[in-house]
């Protein structure tokens, strides 16, 4: 096995907890160990709630490394909402919202009116470039519906992890002629 860091763990709070830091552990929401393998750093949930169980079942091993393999199901049941509201009549757009790196390792998936007022707000606050990765004809429901069908990606409110799924969805939707162009809308 190589080089491994001595592991973090710390809390994952679901969306109902009432605590939002990781210093805050006096809840039951999932552990998730961070480490650092031949230079890779890793973040797992360990599928546990107790700090000791989490750190006897590190101790045993790290977690395993296991490739993520793509979720087909949800790629189609994506593409298909999509595809659903190709021709609604709506003033709305779903947008794929990134940072503008090659690497990028999370993605925004939002709604807005205006996709370009709502970039230049988003970068308002935040260092790093953002890009318009997608946008998609659709509001509120195509957007809780792909933000249902991708929540096991889910890093924080509208924000996932660009996940072999995910690029999936990005992907195939561009290749399927179901994205806009930014020009294309206000």
């Amino acid at each position: 096995m190589g080089k491994l860091r001595e592991p973090r763990f710390s809390r994952r709070h679901i969306d109902n907890c009432r605590f939002r830091s990781r210093k805050d552990i006096n809840c039951n929401c999932p552990i998730w160990v961070d480490y650092m393998v031949d230079g890779q750093r890793l973040r797992k949930s360990t599928g546990l709630n107790s700090f000791e169980e989490a750190r006897d079942y590190f101790a045993a091993g790290p977690i395993p490394i296991e490739r993520e393999e793509i979720d087909e199901i949800a790629v189609a049941k994506a593409i298909l909402a999509i595809d659903s509201f190709r021709q609604a009549e709506t003033e709305d757009f779903v947008y794929f919202i990134s940072s503008g790196t090659s690497n990028y390792s999370v993605v925004k998936i939002g709604v807005s009116c205006n996709v370009k007022i709502r970039l230049a707000d988003l970068q308002a606050s935040t260092a790093s470039q953002l890009v318009v990765r997608r946008i998609f004809r659709g509001g509120y429901e195509l957007e809780k519906t792909l933000h249902k069908l991708l929540e096991a990606f889910n890093k924080r409110g509208e924000w996932f992890r660009l996940s072999p799924t995910l690029k999936a969805v990005i992907q195939r939707s561009k290749a399927m002629g179901l994205v806009m162009e930014i020009g294309n809308k206000k």
